[in-house]
């Protein structure tokens, strides 16, 4: 690329000229798909193979070549909120498989089945950022400054992680689509400052009181000057047979993204009215066995411990978001699918502050 820079400018500038002096005599076309196509083509070429990062910006729903969605509407008819187009869903696998990772920049308001287009940014754990009203003068720098930080953050590519317990304990499901949020060893094309993976544990036999269980979390990785690197995170604990010691340690934190994230693998039809109820019946059930085991009187009043004092409050937030709004006319409008993606991808800092 840049021993090619005179010939990339030169065609860039004759691209905007054309733009610039036949903006009346042609259609304007949005194409997506097939852009990232070549993308990965190119990637593909240039690296033999071994993966990379693509940068794309979209204004429009994609309206021409592979992957055209002219015909999409948001309508409330829509009882899904996964991708359901068979394109999109094969060229994210695609690009996961070549260990690419897909950023992308959304910068209309109008409607772009960001479901379907964002699939491959979710799949290969890239970015996705959304400006609504996005404005030149007034956001050029806001835009600038977000795909430069998105590539500084950048640590490692090619990575695998594998989570180890003791016998007894085995991983449950990772919270990843690149997993299929199972209990598969995710790949993750990307390594940045801040990825955040989520893994739900069970116990498969029953534990015995004061032994101790280890854990161990091992990521294989390259990083950024193509060394092949392990890093790996060890601890243990010790199995308690006091609940009141259980509720004391438990970190609400975790426990509250374990809900979130459940929750949203399991919307399905999109009642979201019936969906909100299920989180109260959820949270009553906690708060129920927290006052029969713990409680320890008679009165009707609850005293939760520090550990689980505002876990109700954070998950009344979460009913109160773009994401869990009536879907009386939209179900797959862009603030809803874009409040979707930032809860599966923030961090524990960023879901509770």
């Amino acid at each position: 690329p840049q021993d090619s820079q005179r010939v990339i400018d030169d065609t860039l500038r004759k691209i905007t000229n054309y733009i610039a002096t036949e903006k009346f005599s042609h259609v304007v076309q949005v194409c997506y798909g097939a852009a990232l196509q070549a993308a990965k083509l190119a990637l593909d070429t240039i690296t033999g193979g071994q993966g990379g990062k693509i940068v794309c910006s979209l204004n429009s729903l994609p309206t021409i070549g592979n992957g055209n969605l002219s015909l999409k509407k948001d309508d409330a008819t829509k009882k899904t909120l996964k991708c359901d187009n068979d394109f999109y869903t094969k060229l994210g696998h695609e690009l996961l498989r070549s260990y690419i990772s897909l950023d992308l920049y959304i910068t209309s308001s109008a409607f772009v089945d960001m479901a379907s287009i964002g699939y491959a940014v979710e799949v290969t754990g890239g970015n996705l950022k959304y400006y609504p009203h996005f404005s030149h003068e007034k956001d050029e720098f806001t835009l600038v400054n977000d795909m430069l930080q998105n590539i500084s953050n950048i640590v490692g590519y090619q990575a695998l992680l594998k989570i180890r317990c003791s016998t007894g304990v085995l991983v449950s499901q990772y919270y990843l689509e690149s997993s299929g949020n199972s209990d598969r060893d995710p790949m993750i094309p990307v390594l940045t400052k801040d990825t955040t993976i989520d893994a739900l544990l069970k116990y498969d036999s029953k534990l015995k009181p004061n032994t101790e269980m280890s854990f161990q979390a091992a990521l294989l990785y390259s990083d950024i000057d193509g060394n092949r690197k392990v890093r790996s995170i060890n601890c243990y604990g010790v199995v308690s047979g006091n609940i009141r010691s259980v509720f004391q340690s438990v970190n609400q934190n975790v426990a509250m993204r374990i809900m979130i994230k459940e929750v949203i693998s399991t919307l399905g039809d999109c009642d979201f009215l019936n969906v909100r109820k299920n989180i109260d019946g959820k949270m009553v059930e906690i708060l129920t066995q927290y006052k029969a085991l713990i409680g320890g009187s008679s009165t009707s009043q609850l005293v939760l411990r520090d550990a689980l004092k505002t876990l109700p409050t954070y998950m009344l937030s979460f009913q109160k978001t773009d994401l869990m709004a009536p879907n009386a006319h939209s179900t797959r409008g862009n603030d809803r699918i874009y409040d979707l993606f930032k809860f599966k991808t923030m961090n524990s800092a960023q879901l509770s502050y």
